[in-house]
């Protein structure tokens, strides 16, 4: 019964400084987490946007990918109103 008091206790006292050290690794700054959420964002699909060199800005090959699809669907059919003759 002791012996067991002990380990945890050992454990404790080894994880304890380890997890308090751990805390401040995260080396992210604010800007890069800015850049990063701008990056996140997809732009307006609109002429401008949906020319090839504005689509290979994008950095995030996913999104570009994505954005070169909402590109190319954006003059999707429109049935006319019908028609009572």
């Amino acid at each position: 019964m002791k012996a067991n008091k002990t380990l945890i206790l050992t454990a404790t006292v080894l994880t304890a400084p380890l997890a308090v050290l751990m805390t401040g690794c995260d080396n992210t700054s604010e800007k890069q987490a800015e850049e990063q959420a701008e990056e996140q964002i997809i732009p307006e699909v609109n002429e401008e946007n949906c020319k090839p060199k504005n689509i290979d800005k994008i950095k995030n090959k996913e999104m570009q990918q994505e954005f070169s699809n909402r590109c190319f669907l954006r003059n999707n059919f429109k049935p006319s109103p019908k028609r009572e003759w």
